[in-house]
């Protein structure tokens, strides 16, 4: 007997047996004797179970109007809150006819679905104005933020979507801020450079020197950390402020210099901006070049050649823009900056020059940018000059071994720090620091000999190659190798590239084979202190405080000595 020759009472029964909506529906599609038998009971299930929610989110996503009209004619409520996803999922899809039907249904038009998201968020997105405005009719709260604050209209706004936010300013002209930054609506746009945007905002009265909650900025100054130039001239041509500061006192020229755009650069510059008005922490407008994310070396040579001064000295560490560029590897900048006439010995606060800051940073490219900078030569004087490499006038290779206030000079910061690309750049340059003592004592050929053994056995071969190099017995090339040069260029601007231990006195790396001295009181327990600087009368932030002789042990760096060596001490074993 076949399955369709069963009573219907049978037929019933063998339905009640069904446990899940798969074998339900693969029953009903069999053919349309059950179909027309078991369909409604189908739905009649899904709307008193667990299902419902999903059944409704499904046939929004994917099935024709006609299945969502027969859940809702089936009973299904709008009052789960997992309801909301199926408003959702019209909206992002731009079923308007839909949309229509569920708020006939008493769905919430403000409702938020798992995502965090209403559906005037996905109509925003997927740029749908009549869903926009039938949801907006229905009484959707355009305020309404998703998970990560944005309410719909900043959405129009990060899109660039002019059609859709006018829409939402004609209803309501203000704009909630997302919770977490709260940028004005013309910041946001200004920042993403959403020229159209711009221009309907200004043209609603929204302030053009509006700053946010939290002064970090005016629109001019969000647009130009960006780059956008067209949106810089747009504000300018409005009315903004050039000279406009926040809290900090950082400039809109100080945020142009640190986007990197020459061209934004050069039109604040136009309008009178000035190039040496430093923020809170005494940096210019060339220290925020200097130290960009975006790094433009034309913007460098923008604010030198009109007027910005090289010798400005910032708060922070008391570093020049050129020791700043040193320290942070930006060796394009280096050029510039020595043409304009940037001191190469101007010492920092822990009396570091450029040469020895680039060094112990292991920034190989910019040491060699220091000391193969040639002045440019007079075109009228050029036929007599001299210009073969080994005559070729190279000023601050005269200033090599200078060196910081502890004596250590970039060959010794290299040597310890086992930069042997370095050491090759700065022997081949001329550098005779060779046993040049530090205030220890020591010198670069001392500390090659006392550590390459226990550099060589971690598998690392520099150490032993510096120390040949150093005391002349290397066999091969004792140029510097570009390919590697590059190499150790790149791995020291790595976000976490440098020595694991940071001297807290002088600010430079601590050799892992190297002792150093910690303080378990200071900067909540991370307070290291070098030898060097130890021994130059350097304190830690107590000099009550006690200092704990650390070395490395078996692999690890550990207490050595059980020896307390008290701040003001003036001699401590060197090994």
């Amino acid at each position: 007997m076949e399955l369709l020759d069963l009573p219907p009472e049978l037929l019933l029964d063998i339905w009640d047996l069904f446990e899940t909506t798969t074998d339900m529906n693969a029953l009903v599609q069999t053919c349309h004797y059950f179909y027309d038998k078991f369909n409604e009971s189908l739905y009649n299930y899904i709307i008193y179970t667990e299902a419902c929610a999903k059944a409704l989110n499904y046939a929004a996503r994917r099935c024709p109007k006609t299945t969502t009209q027969k859940l809702l004619d089936a009973g299904a409520k709008p009052d789960n809150d997992k309801a909301g996803a199926p408003l959702c999922a019209a909206a992002a899809r731009g079923r308007r006819d839909l949309i229509q039907l569920l708020l006939r249904h008493g769905f919430n038009p403000s409702i938020r679905d798992e995502a965090e998201r209403a559906p005037l968020h996905y109509a925003t997105a997927q740029n749908h104005p009549q869903i926009v405005e039938a949801l907006l009719d229905a009484g959707a709260d355009q305020d309404v933020q998703c998970g990560h604050g944005y309410s719909a209209p900043i959405w129009a706004i990060r899109a660039g979507n002019v059609q859709i936010l006018t829409q939402f300013l004609n209803r309501g002209p203000a704009i909630v801020f997302p919770w977490w930054h709260q940028v004005t609506p013309l910041g946001w746009a200004a920042d993403l450079g959403r020229t159209s945007v711009v221009r309907l905002l200004l043209k609603r009265g929204h302030p053009v020197d509006g700053t946010d909650i939290d002064s970090d900025g005016t629109p001019l100054a969000w647009t130009a950390r960006r780059g956008h130039a067209k949106t810089v001239r747009m504000l300018v041509a409005a009315g903004a402020d050039i000279e406009a500061g926040n809290e900090r006192h950082e400039r809109v020229l100080h945020f142009a210099a640190n986007g990197g755009n020459r061209r934004v650069v050069s039109f604040l510059l136009d309008k009178g901006a000035n190039p040496n008005v430093p923020d809170d922490r005494q940096r210019t407008a060339l220290s925020w070049a200097c130290s960009a994310w975006v790094r433009n070396e034309e913007v460098i040579t923008e604010l030198v050649t009109r007027g910005a001064e090289t010798e400005w000295k910032n708060t922070e560490n008391g570093r020049t823009p050129l020791a700043t560029a040193a320290g942070l590897g930006f060796d394009t900048a280096i050029k510039p900056l020595l043409d304009a006439g940037a001191d190469p010995t101007a010492t920092d606060n822990y009396g570091c020059p450029p040469l020895v800051i680039a060094a112990r940073a292991g920034h190989a490219k910019t040491v060699m940018a220091l000391l193969d900078h040639a002045p440019a030569v007079d075109s009228d004087d050029s036929e007599n000059q001299d210009t073969s490499p080994s005559q070729q006038n190279f000023p601050c290779r005269r200033y090599i071994d200078v060196p910081d206030r502890r004596n250590c000079t970039a060959l010794f910061a290299a040597t310890m720090l086992g930069y042997e690309q370095i050491v090759r750049i700065l022997l081949s340059r001329g550098s005779t620091a060779i046993e040049t003592p530090t205030c220890t004592g020591r010198t670069p050929l001392s500390v090659a000999s006392q550590f390459k053994q226990d550099v060589l056995a971690t598998g690392d071969e520099s150490m032993e190659n510096i120390w040949a190099l150093l005391n002349g017995t290397f066999e091969g090339d004792t140029e510097p190798d570009m390919r590697r040069v590059e190499a150790a260029s790149k791995e020291a601007k790595a976000y976490d590239a440098g020595p694991d231990i940071e001297c807290d006195s002088c600010q430079g790396g601590v050799a892992a084979h190297d002792i150093h001295f910690h303080c378990d009181l200071c900067l909540d327990g991370d307070f290291d202190m070098c030898l060097e600087c130890l021994l130059s009368s350097a304190n830690c932030y107590d000099v009550t405080h006690v200092l704990h002789k650390m070395g490395m042990v078996k692999g690890r760096q550990r207490r050595i000595s059980d020896e307390l060596i008290y701040q003001g001490t003036t001699t401590v074993p060197v090994t």
